[in-house]
């Protein structure tokens, strides 16, 4: 049984969802001295002879800037989710743990739902391992295949939907 989400203060949600935005203007900066200094003709900070450490260090900086905007688009999914979507039941169907050098990093979860009488997946990250059966898993109404699982959702972004 799909119920409604109501967002209690959508300029909130902005914000709890944007909260770290100001992190990366940081470290935004920091690439633009480096680089500035960088390919200066008298560098002051960093002095590599070696282009290709200096070509490295601007192709890291580029892969970066690429993950933060697909990092933004994936806010900006779920503000969308949020505003427009509704909550149902759904299931883990798999649960992946995911480690780095033999230490538990998080685990990835698969989670079965449905609308209307089909079936949708979505998966999902989270420190914990699966801690129950049912997940409350909010879609988009006009777009069912685009969900996100509540329970994964950071704290004070909960606190701010009900239905």
């Amino acid at each position: 049984m799909a119920k409604k989400i109501l967002i209690k203060d959508e300029k909130e949600l902005r914000k709890a969802v944007h909260r770290d935005n100001y992190l990366l203007v940081i470290i935004l900066l920091v690439f633009a001295i480096v680089d500035y200094d960088m390919f200066s003709v008298y560098p002051k900070l960093i002095t590599l002879e070696d282009t290709s450490l200096k070509v490295l260090i601007v192709v890291f900086q580029f892969i970066f800037i690429a993950s933060l905007f697909f990092w933004e688009r994936r806010k900006k999914k779920i503000i969308t989710i949020l505003l427009n979507g509704e909550k149902t039941d759904g299931k883990i169907i798999e649960s992946i743990p995911v480690r780095s050098n033999s230490r538990l990093i998080h685990y990835v979860h698969e989670f079965e739902y449905k609308v209307n009488g089909q079936k949708y997946t979505v998966f999902s990250k989270s420190k914990l391992g699966s801690q129950a059966y049912r997940y409350a898993v909010i879609y988009e109404s006009n777009t069912p295949e685009n969900s996100i699982v509540l329970e994964h959702l950071k704290k004070n972004v909960q606190r701010l939907i009900s239905y």
